[in-house]
């Protein structure tokens, strides 16, 4: 992982307004790592005590 995702879409948005235009969503195409997906849940939630065992699929992979 080069650049996180959300940093990423931080910069599309700078880029846009820059461009007098707003971005109003986004969306994945193809596959994305867990891991990449959860720094992006971590840091647009600002949860300040975050593990991956409190979400609920991870959770029930790990039983599978």
């Amino acid at each position: 992982e080069k650049t996180a995702v959300y940093q990423a879409f931080e910069m599309v948005k700078m880029e846009a307004k820059r461009y007098g235009v707003n971005v109003v969503g986004s969306e994945v195409i193809g596959t994305v790592p867990m891991k990449s997906l959860l720094d992006a849940a971590e840091y647009y939630l600002q949860i300040e005590v975050f593990n991956v065992d409190q979400i609920l699929e991870k959770r029930l992979l790990d039983v599978q």
